[in-house]
């Protein structure tokens, strides 16, 4: 399961790489963490006004928290399946699981749907996040 943590991380810190870039070419550095952050507001009501570095890190902690045990999730599953790990599965688990969590976690409903990057780039962010895990498990067991 120490495979998947990393796994999980490693793909965490590369769709914050993505999610970055893609801030930049849109000309608004940081705005994803800074609007996602707000689905943290239920559980830390002074976020909100909170500085942008306080916002952006806690953000980050969580992303990556997250991250981390979607990586476990995916190393479990293939333990427990004995599916193998293949380019589809890994493409899959981030598309289906990842925006699966990505969908349900807290605060969505109560966000202006605007702040939120559009689906695409989720849908994208997953499957790059899927592949990212799946690469780092594949290396790690292999």
């Amino acid at each position: 399961m120490i495979d998947g943590a990393l796994a999980g991380f490693v793909a965490g810190l590369a769709v914050m790489v993505l999610l970055l870039v893609h801030d930049f070419l849109i000309f608004e550095p940081f705005v994803t963490p800074q609007n996602l952050s707000e689905r943290l507001a239920p559980f830390a009501d002074s976020l909100a006004t909170a500085s942008i570095v306080t916002r952006v890190g806690a953000f980050t902690v969580v992303h990556l928290a997250v991250f981390t045990f979607l990586g476990v999730g995916a190393a479990a599953l293939l333990q427990w399946s004995r599916l193998q790990n293949t380019v589809l599965f890994a493409l899959l688990y981030g598309v289906v699981v990842c925006t699966i969590v990505f969908d349900v976690s807290p605060g969505l409903t109560d966000m202006q749907m605007k702040t939120v990057p559009a689906w695409p780039v989720i849908i994208w962010a997953n499957a790059f996040a899927g592949g990212v895990m799946g690469l780092v498990l594949r290396f790690k067991t292999a």
